[in-house]
Parts: C-alpha cells; sequence; structure tokens
C-alpha cells in the first residue's frame, strides 16, 4: 500500500488512495465509477484539506457502489463490536443538468460494512432521508457483529443509487 499505514483510520492526507478501491467484483457494483483519486476536500469538514473522490455516473436503474479497504494490510483488527463504532464523511457534489439529491435526485442509502463479519451483500441499508448535496454528511454507527470480538480484515462503503443522478461523491474522516 502507498502512503502511511493505518490500521484504523484513513483521511488521504498522504495524497494517496491509502489502500482503497472500488469493489468491482461486487455484482451490485452497477454505477459506472470514473476518476477514482484524492482531490481537495469541499470546504467544511475539519479533518484535513484531502478527501478520496470519485465521479458517478450509475444506469437508469439504479445500482451500488462499493468501496472497500484492508484493514491493517488484510492482516485484520480484532474489534469488540458492543463498543466499536465506524464513522466516515461523505460530500456529494450535483453535477450540472442533475436533479439535486434533496428534490428526488436518487441517492436511496449509504451504509458502512466490516468483512468477514458482514460484507457489502448483507447488511441493511441506514434510510439516507437526510441526504442533501453540497454539505459533509456525518455518519457514525456501531459496527455489525457476529459475536462480541470479531477480527475484521477488511471495512467499506455501500451507497445505494436509485435512479440516473450523475456528479461526484466525496469521502473523508474515516475511522473505527
Amino acid at each position: 500500500m502507498s502512503g502511511p499505514k493505518t490500521c484504523t483510520s484513513w483521511s488521504f492526507e498522504s495524497n494517496t488512495l491509502e489502500g482503497w478501491s472500488v469493489d468491482t467484483a461486487d455484482s451490485n457494483a452497477t454505477g459506472v465509477v470514473s476518476n477514482l483519486g484524492v482531490s481537495a476536500a469541499p470546504a467544511g469538514l475539519s479533518a484535513g484539506s484531502r478527501a478520496l473522490s470519485f465521479n458517478l455516473r450509475p444506469g437508469p436503474n439504479g445500482g451500488d457502489v462499493v468501496l472497500t479497504v484492508p484493514i491493517c494490510d488484510a492482516q485484520g483488527v480484532q474489534f469488540n463490536t458492543t463498543v466499536n463504532t465506524y464513522a466516515f464523511s461523505l460530500f456529494f457534489m450535483d453535477a450540472a443538468g442533475t436533479v439535486p439529491l434533496e428534490q428526488g435526485g436518487g441517492i436511496q442509502a449509504f451504509q458502512h460494512f466490516n468483512a468477514p463479519t458482514f460484507g457489502p451483500n448483507n447488511i441493511t441499508a441506514n434510510t439516507a432521508s437526510t441526504i442533501k448535496s453540497g454539505a459533509w454528511i456525518n455518519y457514525t454507527s456501531q459496527l455489525f457483529s457476529g459475536g462480541q470480538s470479531d477480527l475484521e480484515t477488511s471495512a467499506g462503503i455501500v451507497i445505494h443509487f436509485l435512479q440516473n443522478w450523475q456528479g461526484t461523491i466525496f469521502v473523508d474522516n474515516v475511522h473505527f
């Protein structure tokens, strides 16, 4: 992995992907992602000056985008799932001519996963009725648990789309 090795937090200040990628093996990942990289973070988040970013153009029937990262070079971390949380921030920027998210622009939900306990295909989405364009959304949730203590080797974020929304998505301040 290029950039600093990290096990439980990612800020992208290294100006690298820090191990993050788009999971193209996921059969639900029908969105068209381009320009995955690190760019200047939109204002309003105190986590630094850079963020993971990508452009999205999903198909007319929607789909999922799955971002994933190995934890500790895939060696994993033993989490106490009764106390550990997973947090991240998202920023959605509408492309010109796209219906804004707050006007029904098409993002149904976003969620996290920690694997192998709960991978991207077997978790329930958090309803995203408060998703708006042009502002950081901070998300924190309890880890999904298969027991009180789980060895997790990867983590990620899933974004569900209902229709053909286009724009840029920024991810920052990801941590356990």
